[in-house]
C-alpha cells in the first residue's frame, strides 16, 4: 500500500517502501520514546544489510514489543522475559545455521546475531 508524505517545504513523496517512509518522516524522539528511535534504527539497518524487509522488521518488532508489554502487565519478571527472548533468538539463529536454507548460506553476513 502506498503512502503519501508531505514535507515541511510542501514537497510530496509517494512510496510503499518502509525505509523511505521512515527517512522522510520528521520524528522527534523525546527521551521517554527510546523504542521509537530503536525501531527507526532497526529499519535503517535492515535497509542497509538487505535492501528489503524494512516494513516486515518493524511489524515483527512491534508485535514482540506488544507481547512484552502484556507480559510486564502480568508482573512477570523482566529478567525472565529477557532470558526467554535471548533463548528464542539463539534457537532461531541455530535453526538458520543448520537448515538447508540456501539464502542463509549465500548471505551469512545478513545474520545479525
Amino acid at each position: 500500500m502506498h503512502k503519501m508524505i508531505q514535507a515541511d517545504n510542501s514537497e510530496v513523496t509517494i512510496t510503499n517502501d518502509g525505509a523511505s517512509i521512515l527517512k522522510e518522516m520528521n520524528v522527534m524522539y523525546p527521551p521517554s520514546c527510546k523504542n521509537v528511535f530503536q525501531l527507526v534504527e532497526l529499519s535503517r539497518v535492515q535497509d542497509i544489510k538487505a535492501s528489503d524487509g524494512t516494513t516486515s522488521v518493524i511489524v515483527i518488532a512491534g508485535t514482540l514489543l506488544e507481547a512484552v508489554k502484556r507480559l510486564l502487565q502480568t508482573d512477570i519478571d523482566p529478567t525472565f522475559i529477557c532470558d526467554a527472548f535471548q533463548k528464542a533468538s539463539a534457537k532461531t539463529v541455530e535453526y538458520y545455521r543448520t537448515s538447508r536454507s540456501s539464502y542463509i548460506f549465500q548471505f551469512p553476513e545478513l545474520v545479525l546475531l
